[in-house]
């Protein structure tokens, strides 16, 4: 014998480039990507300062490796629409971990989204 339930899935706010989740410098966001319908896949956005930024699901940089995560970014190009933005560094496995980091120079006023 055995019970059968069915529930609903909504998946996460970010599911989409349209919708990404804006962070900043010093933040850790938590999120997952349990329910997303591309691909296990959710979206960040960033506003460059000029600066280095380091974009990371690792310990060393505040995040958890117990997920298997791997880390695509990409610059607004001033033509593409969100999703079709010049992919411009990814990463998987960082520091031989299951983690992923992307070290980039930012430039003061673009925008960058982390998928």
């Amino acid at each position: 014998n055995f019970e059968l339930a069915l529930v609903s899935l909504a998946p996460p706010a970010n599911d989409v480039c349209a919708d990404a989740t804006e962070i900043s410098l010093g933040s850790v966001t938590p999120g997952s990507t349990f329910g997303s319908v591309d691909d296990s896949t959710v979206w960040y956005s960033y506003v460059g300062d000029g600066g280095i930024a380091i974009v990371s699901t690792c310990p060393k940089f505040g995040g958890d490796n117990s997920y298997n995560t791997y880390l695509w970014l990409y610059e607004d190009d001033g033509i593409s629409p969100c999703g079709s933005w010049p992919l411009i560094a990814e990463n998987d496995n960082s520091f031989g971990s299951l983690c992923s980091t992307i070290l980039f120079p930012t430039t003061d006023g673009s925008s960058y989204l982390i998928r």
